[in-house]
Parts: C-alpha cells; sequence; structure tokens
C-alpha cells in the first residue's frame, strides 16, 4: 500500500508538471501567434503606406506632365503670336509698297495730263 501510495503521487505530481508545461506552452504559442498577428498588421500598415507613396508619386508626374502640356502650350500660342506679328508687320511693308506704287502712278499721271 505504501509503494502504492507513493506512486500514486508521483503519478499525480507528473501530471501535475505536465499540466503546468502544457500551460506554460499554450502561453507560448499564445504570445507568439499574437505576435505574428501583429507583425502581419505591421506589414499591412508598411504596405498601405507603400501604396500612398506611390499614389502621391503618381499624381506628381500627373501634375508635373499637366504642367509641362501646359507650358508647350504656352510655348506654342507664344509661337503662333510670333508667326502672326511677322505676318502683320509683313502685310505692313506690302501696303506701304502699294501705298508707294500708287501714290507714283498718281504722280505719273499728274506728270502726263500736263
Amino acid at each position: 500500500p505504501q509503494a502504492h501510495l507513493r506512486q500514486r503521487s508521483n503519478l499525480h505530481s507528473l501530471h501535475l508538471q505536465l499540466l503546468v508545461q502544457v500551460q506554460r506552452l499554450s502561453g507560448k504559442q499564445k504570445r507568439a501567434r499574437e505576435s505574428m498577428q501583429e507583425r502581419e498588421k505591421e506589414q499591412e500598415r508598411a504596405r498601405e503606406r507603400s501604396r500612398e507613396r506611390e499614389q502621391e508619386r503618381e499624381l506628381a508626374r500627373a501634375r508635373e506632365g499637366g504642367r509641362e502640356h501646359e507650358r508647350e502650350g504656352e510655348r506654342e500660342s507664344a509661337r503662333e503670336q510670333e508667326q502672326e506679328s511677322e505676318l502683320e508687320k509683313a502685310l505692313a511693308r506690302e501696303s506701304e509698297l502699294l501705298e508707294r506704287e500708287r501714290m507714283g502712278e498718281r504722280e505719273l499721271e499728274k506728270v502726263s495730263k500736263r
């Protein structure tokens, strides 16, 4: 009976040790799971920040492209105005020449009438 009680006490002690170890392991598993979930959340936040930065870069490129397009439009407009100005000057010179020619013809008519 004594040996039986001792054996039973040892079994009980081993059982308690196993229970403590199982609890310790499940606590470690729980902490490991929570840690992993936290890392996954952090990775998702990092991916989200990365997506936001990429969107900002795309917007900046689009704005810059828009500005470049606008500047090109301004340069084109300036070229057109320059060409228009040159044409107006040429027309003015042509008109002046025609006017001188007409004046010359009138002078000739006056001279020939005399």
